[in-house]
């Protein structure tokens, strides 16, 4: 059986949607973070676990939105993985701003 991979998408240089897996429970869990340059960054998980990747993706996304006051706009990326499940989502912002 394939490792189900973390997946994240960037809402400009310090917001995320992200959907990782529930170990073992073949469902997914998705949060909106806020980076600070305090290292004291914000996150929201939302509520209940989703069956499709898709939902949970959406959810996320819908969570970023009205947790952060958040619009999408051209800043925004796309539904990627993760580059690896142990990845720090401090290096995941730190590429995306270096971007």
């Amino acid at each position: 059986m394939r490792k189900l991979r973390v997946w994240r998408r960037h809402h400009g240089p310090h917001l995320v949607a992200e959907v990782a897996p529930f170990d073992g429970m073949g469902t997914w869990r998705a949060c909106a973070r806020r980076f600070r340059s305090s290292g004291d960054d914000l996150v929201d998980h939302a509520k209940g676990s989703f069956s499709l990747l898709a939902e949970a993706q959406a959810a996320a996304d819908e969570l970023l939105a009205r947790h952060f006051k958040h619009r999408c706009n051209r800043s925004c990326g796309q539904w990627g993985p993760a580059r690896k499940r142990a990845d720090s989502d401090r290096e995941s912002n730190r590429e995306m701003t270096a971007s």
